[in-house]
């Protein structure tokens, strides 16, 4: 975990207004706190523990608390009344995570506080607000979507907020919304067991509702940047697709996200474009989110599609002329979970060429006029995350190959190598400018 500074903040000790060196664990007679030095400006900021953050987040196990509102007692300040269920801000223990492929150097550690954005059938859908600072204005406003396979959370919102500062620095304001999941491998009982066509209706609230509350947070009215991470890719593109909020979308930055399924059904046939695809968890995920079977073989009818799996063919969508906004792709060539041909394709249909013309080989493409797609040589899915190998003491190297079983140095380095790690850096790092 990374050493982070945190925007100041002051509380009465002893008599005086004191700067908390220590804000995560202020003296137990202090419970209010302060913006200034004065103590006069009163921040609605709540200490908590790293010990609390990884109960609540990383050992709650299938009943988890993340993502899950009814999981939290509602600790608002009338400052946020109009936001409905919501808390009080805290610091975020999760952006100390010092995994991501970019380094955590000089990233000022952000607040974050929780809402209740959207109740459906006793499913309470929590969404994360991250800032730099809580009194900040003026700022853009930016939906970072977790992955996890459109079944999971724990793993795949610990990963947003590992990335999260890197946006916070950059003035946006970071809403990180939870959906409902397909399966019952995570979550509450109430959020689980959830169709695909169920699920994007989530993110298209958590979209309505920045757009309605965004304000109130410190966020300058406008169009709305998106991120996302696989199955979160998925979603942010689904946002950018949909006739009603489409134009309201600023850009888009997609981490090998799956965003070709229709095709993917049909390719996986024998002779298709997909057919060399081995990954059957994939191909079930498919599968799952657009029909609810997983038996990818015995349930699609593909000579008759559903109409959701038809609206999942993006690159076809672009390609027949349906509008989508500004999109910078990263993906891997050698990616087991989503075939490269996802980004490659929708690539070819953004700037207008047939499907094909862009190779997979791993380089930085143009696509269009406003479009980018880096791809990773040699890596794999969930290549931003650090090689555990990069900089390691050899000799806990050694005990790993020798003890862990099926440890391989590979598969510690999603991005194949050290070059490939060199490249997601520069890659996210010409996203990030592309962004601003």
């Amino acid at each position: 975990m990374a050493d982070m500074s945190t925007s100041p903040i002051y509380a009465h000790v002893e008599g005086s207004c004191q700067l908390l060196s220590m804000p995560d664990s202020p003296p137990d007679s202090v419970s209010t706190f302060y913006a200034d030095s004065s103590c006069l400006t009163q921040l609605p900021y709540k200490a908590t523990s790293f010990l609390n953050y990884c109960q609540n987040n990383l050992l709650a196990g299938k009943e988890t608390f993340i993502g899950n509102a009814n999981a939290w007692v509602d600790d608002s300040t009338n400052r946020y009344a109009g936001l409905g269920k919501n808390s009080r801000w805290t610091l975020s223990h999760g952006a100390r995570f010092d995994y991501w492929a970019i380094p955590l150097n000089g990233n000022r550690r952000p607040f974050v506080k929780k809402v209740e954005y959207k109740n459906v059938n006793s499913c309470a859908l929590e969404m994360r607000i991250f800032k730099k600072d809580i009194n900040e204005e003026n700022l853009k406003p930016l939906i970072f979507i977790h992955g996890g396979a459109w079944k999971f959370r724990s793993f795949g919102a610990i990963g947003v907020e590992a990335a999260v500062s890197h946006f916070t620095e950059r003035g946006y304001v970071v809403f990180a919304p939870y959906y409902r999941l397909m399966g019952n491998s995570d979550g509450p009982t109430e959020c689980q067991e959830t169709l695909g066509e169920d699920i994007v209706t989530d993110v298209e609230a958590a979209f309505e509702w920045v757009q309605q509350h965004g304000t109130d947070l410190g966020v300058t009215p406008g169009p709305i940047t998106l991120v996302g991470q696989s199955a979160g890719a998925h979603l942010s593109a689904w946002l950018g697709l949909h006739e009603t909020y489409s134009a309201d979308v600023r850009k888009s930055l997609l981490f090998y996200p799956p965003i070709d399924l229709e095709s993917f059904i049909m390719g996986t046939a024998p002779g298709g474009i997909y057919d060399t695809v081995e990954n059957e968890m994939g191909k079930s995920l498919v599968s799952e989110f657009l029909t609810g079977q997983s038996n990818l073989e015995m349930m699609i009818d593909r000579d008759n599609l559903p109409l959701f799996a038809l609206q999942n063919g993006m690159p076809r969508r672009v390609q027949e002329g349906e509008s989508f906004a500004p999109t910078f792709m990263i993906h891997g060539n050698m990616d087991d979970l989503v075939p490269v041909e996802s980004s490659t394709r929708m690539c070819d249909a953004l700037a207008g060429l047939p499907f094909g013309s862009t190779s997979a080989d791993g380089g930085d493409y143009p696509c269009g006029v406003d479009s980018k797609l880096s791809v990773i040589d040699g890596a794999d899915h969930m290549f931003d995350m650090k090689c555990m190998t990069e900089g390691i003491d050899p000799e806990l190297l050694k005990n790993l190959q020798s003890h862990v079983p099926g440890f391989e140095t590979g598969a510690a380095c999603p991005a194949g190598s050290s070059a490939g790690a060199a490249h997601v850096r520069r890659a996210i790092e010409d996203a990030f400018i592309w962004l601003d």
